[in-house]
């Protein structure tokens, strides 16, 4: 159990939401009313703390506070408890970095499913080929959303839940067994945006933005899934190719930046990336281009 008796108040986000310190360490701390009119310097209330969010050795604290200000805490809590299952499932540590992207990702999807908007999702072939344990939390995930919030989510989300749990086991091996991985991961998410911000002499983007983490999980997942494919097959999502056409029409200068992405990476890797991929790649570039966080 984690003490709080010498906790003190770095930055207030919000009424529940505040960025404290307890000697080196420091966290996100969250509960109704914590940071009501509390200051800098100011002691936490020990018994107001409902959750404790430490971030990731490579996510900046208040990255990590922003995005959870922003959440309703009953989703928090339901990305925890989806945490604790993954975890007992899968045989995997999960970090709060990743809880809280779960979070986010929960709410994007049920805004989605509100609107009506459907995306095919291009990796549900691998996940369910290479990821069998994870695609199945994915799943049992999707039936636990749907008995807390009243959500049916599509099943393809069952997919974009799995993939997380894969990113935080990618990133737990990456600590025990290949720091080298890490640095080349690093370096193509660099490239990355090198790659956007060329395209977009006009348009100034935050790398420390909540846009900009969202887009960099997506990257993960494409980079990891590249690295690691050694050969093995890729079956395309057909409902995206199917929509290849149409988000060029759409989103012309997110397709092209993403076409300039792509070739990057395969000379970069010398891999090849199916044209699914390229199409995901242009929605998320897309979202990264219109959102102004």
């Amino acid at each position: 159990m984690v003490s709080t008796s010498a906790w003190k108040i770095i930055q207030v986000f919000n009424n529940n939401v505040v960025l404290a310190e307890n000697g080196s360490d420091r966290a996100v701390l969250l509960g109704r009313g914590l940071g009501f009119g509390r200051a800098r310097g100011a002691a936490v209330q020990p018994d107001a703390v409902q959750e404790y969010f430490h971030p990731s050795a490579i996510q900046p604290p208040e990255q990590l506070a922003r995005l959870i200000a922003e959440l309703n805490p009953e989703i928090i809590s339901l990305a925890r408890e989806l945490a604790e299952t993954a975890e007992f499932m899968c045989d995997v540590t999960i970090p709060d970095s990743t809880v809280v992207a779960m979070a986010d990702h929960i709410r994007f999807a049920i805004d989605r499913a509100a609107q009506g908007i459907y995306l095919p999702n291009p990796l549900r072939w691998e996940v369910s080929q290479f990821y069998p344990r994870e695609f199945a939390f994915g799943h049992k995930a999707l039936a636990h959303i749907k008995s807390t919030t009243r959500v049916s989510l599509p099943e393809e989300e069952a997919v974009s839940l799995a993939l997380h749990v894969v990113n935080a086991q990618f990133a737990q091996n990456t600590r025990q067994d290949s720091m080298a991985r890490t640095a080349q991961l690093t370096t193509l998410l660099t490239k990355v945006f090198d790659v956007v911000e060329a395209a977009l002499p006009d348009q100034e983007i935050d790398r420390d933005s909540m846009t900009a983490a969202r887009f960099i999980t997506h990257l993960r997942f494409l980079l990891q899934r590249l690295i690691g494919r050694e050969g093995k097959a890729h079956e395309a999502e057909k409902g995206l190719i199917s929509l290849s056409s149409k988000v060029a029409d759409e989103y012309p200068v997110s397709f092209s930046i993403a076409g300039k992405v792509i070739m990057m990476l395969q000379l970069e890797l010398d891999t090849t990336c199916s044209e699914d991929e390229a199409v995901y790649l242009a929605l998320h570039i897309a979202r990264l281009m219109k959102s102004p966080r």
